[in-house]
């Protein structure tokens, strides 16, 4: 028993080591998404409205085509 304890703290002590490094490398992607959303919501609210009006149009569209054909 007494051997399993350093093989568990040098497994622990590897995965928290490839943990840190995984963080480490996904911090600027992380800033960047984090960019590209106060970008998005720096947007004019007419865009906002536009893009909006074009989700519903196109979904109204699909919903009427399934209506019209009866179904799935």
């Amino acid at each position: 028993m007494a051997s399993v304890r350093p093989v568990q703290k040098v497994n622990v002590a590897a995965a928290a080591a490839g943990l840190s490094t995984f963080a480490l490398a996904m911090a600027p992607h992380a800033l960047a998404a984090q960019e590209a959303m106060q970008l998005a919501e720096g947007e004019p609210f007419i865009v906002q409205v536009g893009w909006a009006a074009t989700c519903v149009m196109f979904s109204f569209s699909l919903a009427l085509v399934v209506w019209g054909r009866s179904g799935l």
